[in-house]
């Protein structure tokens, strides 16, 4: 039997979406991570924004862009750039690059405890959005 609404698992996710800026302007590549208050639940979201600084969540365990298990969290952000690229190339003539980046928000944005965002999942479609600034 399939149930309407729910992801794999049976989890019972609800769509999630919404538009984050930074200081008020559009941003592509920001990551939005859902952390659920109640600790019993491990079932965390995520989403990163489009050219549009739009985001959809998808579960840890659910369905891609499916959304998110109904309830509280705290939510951290991340805005990572690359910064630069190094290679390193082995005696065998091998080589392998490892990219390095540089987090373009303030550091309290990338943990939830500290961030001070926080969202409310509701049952059915969610809008929720976020307007994060560079300085404090």
């Amino acid at each position: 039997m399939v149930m309407a609404g729910c992801g794999k698992k049976g989890l019972d996710v609800h769509p999630v979406r919404g538009v984050v800026t930074v200081d008020g302007q559009t941003v592509k590549g920001v990551t939005i991570t859902f952390e659920p208050v109640d600790t019993s639940s491990i079932e965390k979201a995520f989403g990163e924004t489009d050219e549009s600084s739009a985001y959809m969540l998808t579960s840890t365990n659910g369905p891609p862009q499916g959304g998110a298990l109904a309830g509280e969290y705290k939510v951290r952000a991340s805005w990572p750039e690359l910064d630069k690229v190094s290679v390193v190339r082995y005696p065998d003539g091998t080589e392998s690059t490892f990219p390095t980046y540089e987090e373009k928000l303030p550091p309290f944005y990338l943990d939830p405890e500290t961030s001070g965002l926080t969202a409310t999942v509701k049952r059915g479609k969610n809008t929720i959005n976020f307007d994060l600034k560079r300085t404090p």
